[in-house]
């Protein structure tokens, strides 16, 4: 497999004279929310290994939000990335999913562009507190360098995350990975773009974790993979209670008695720092010991650095050109429709928008002209709502309207579905209920007047009450019951 362990600090560290010959760069990729994360890491690793050049992917548009020529770092966009069909790239993912999915593409593009050495990405929670000369000197033999998750087994204590939650995830954390040069990880690197193409996606039960999940092959299918077993790298919540973080000295810190070189901040939410992580329940700041002297620290650098502003600032790709929020399963349709993304090749922003909204407003089957609409986006969540279906099991018949009425009602409310997939299906109601008032009219000649009168009568009720207000009555056990997906660990 051509595992490889890192070094000791002793024959890891550097020279001044080879960090001033020896190219090394460092990423992260962020949306413009996550500046303040850019910021504390990059101040990170400028104040341990000032040789570093520091780049910042932005997954996301700048939109005079902050000006990049006054950061430390280079900003690039990934909209500039050599990415193939680049604008349903960044349609079909979730923020989560995007700013993972462009991180191999970014690794070449900065390989090439700055014709770096040595690349190390970081994820933006990350401080560094030490220097990362070990890190460097693993690339000299090494192709490719990882951190498993775990180095130790965790207690079974009933605590999340469990060891069983860690193999959902993966292998090894890609918060961090680090590559020799393009001419020797040039085929990883192809390799993985290839696989995060269209399956860089959350699916726990479909055994895919983002990017890192396709990572567990990385030591069977690639040589020169270094494991790094050392202590003091990616420490976090996951790997905490095999690692006993003590500050040895002001400012210094150990993680099973060696240098604690970057920690892991996964998780972490500033205004509620007592709570450590959102991603797990073993820990809060009452039983962390001196790593709540680390929390204080990162907490503060990312209050200077903005946290509470940023933290604000919309993502440009989490919306359609008017406003409308795009709802997060739309993207999954677009995602898992080959044939539409195909069509969709080589096409304009604009014409690829309207594109995707025809298609999720269209009939979810053919010949439906003349009935009540119920679109591609309905029935997507009339398929993954069980209770739905239960309550109302025959769609193309004595339930359709029931569903749509349903649909008309409940989707902003229930998955803020916007207005502009709605009104096509209130509208087909409408006109339906236009269309059968017509049919009992001209049933009236032909039929006694007391009859068809009340039967008249009973539908333009009907009509008045959808022009009106559009309320449909549904059972209890149908409201307020959220849309399902897998549940979201991030590790």
């Amino acid at each position: 497999m051509g595992d490889k362990e890192a070094s000791s600090e002793n024959q890891a560290r550097i020279s001044d004279e080879e960090a001033t010959t020896t190219r090394v760069g460092v990423c992260t990729i962020v949306a413009k929310n996550y500046l303040p994360y850019a910021r504390t890491l990059m101040q990170s690793i400028k104040e341990h290994n000032p040789h570093f050049h520091c780049f910042v992917l932005l997954a996301d548009k700048i939109e005079d939000f902050f000006d990049p020529s006054e950061e430390i770092f280079t900003v690039d966009v990934s909209a500039d990335l050599p990415i193939p069909d680049s604008e349903v790239f960044h349609f079909k993912y979730s923020i989560l999913e995007l700013a993972t999915a462009v991180k191999p593409f970014y690794l070449e593009y900065l390989f090439n562009k700055h014709q770096l050495d040595k690349l190390f990405y970081f994820d933006p929670d990350i401080m560094v507190f030490n220097d990362l000369a070990p890190l460097i000197t693993a690339l000299d033999t090494a192709s490719i360098v990882l951190t498993p998750h775990l180095l130790d087994p965790l207690p079974d204590d009933g605590k999340r995350p469990s060891e069983r939650e860690i193999m959902q995830a993966g292998v090894f954390n890609l918060g961090f990975i680090g590559l020799a040069g393009l001419s020797k990880t040039l085929p990883f690197i192809r390799w993985w773009q290839q696989k995060l193409i269209n399956d860089c996606v959350v699916d726990i039960p479909g055994n895919l974790f983002v990017d890192q999940r396709w990572i567990d092959l990385v030591p069977g299918l690639f040589p020169d993979v270094a494991i790094l077993r050392d202590p003091g790298n990616n420490v976090a919540y996951w790997n905490l209670p095999g690692r006993a973080v003590e500050e040895a000295a002001a400012g210094q810190f150990l993680s099973n008695g060696q240098p604690l070189r970057f920690f892991h901040f996964s998780g972490f939410d500033a205004e509620r720092p007592e709570y450590f992580s959102k991603h797990q329940d073993r820990y809060t700041t009452a039983n962390l010991g001196d790593v709540n002297k680390l929390v204080k620290i990162y907490r503060q650098r990312m209050l200077d650095n903005g946290y509470v502003a940023c933290k604000k600032w919309p993502y440009a790709y989490g919306f359609f050109s008017d406003g409308s929020r795009i709802p997060e399963f739309c993207r999954r349709m677009v995602r898992d429709d080959l044939d539409l993304q195909d069509s969709l090749r080589g096409k304009d922003a604009a014409t690829i928008e309207a594109a995707i909204i025809e298609y999720l407003n269209q009939p979810y089957t053919e010949g439906e002209a003349d009935r009540v609409l119920i679109s591609r986006l309905v029935y997507f969540i009339y398929e993954q709502r069980p209770d739905l279906r239960a309550a109302y099991p025959d769609l193309d018949r004595a339930n359709r309207l029931e569903v749509a009425g349903w649909f008309v009602e409940s989707a902003e409310r229930e998955y803020k579905v916007p207005d502009l997939f709605v009104r096509p299906v209130a509208t087909s109601m409408r006109e339906r209920a236009s269309y059968e008032l017509a049919l009992s009219r001209q049933y009236n000649f032909k039929q006694q007047a007391e009859e068809s009168g009340a039967y008249a009568q009973q539908l333009e009720h009907t009509i008045s009450d959808l022009q009106a207000s559009l309320s449909w009555k549904i059972t209890a056990p149908l409201r307020n019951v959220s849309f399902y997906f897998p549940r979201k660990n991030k590790v």
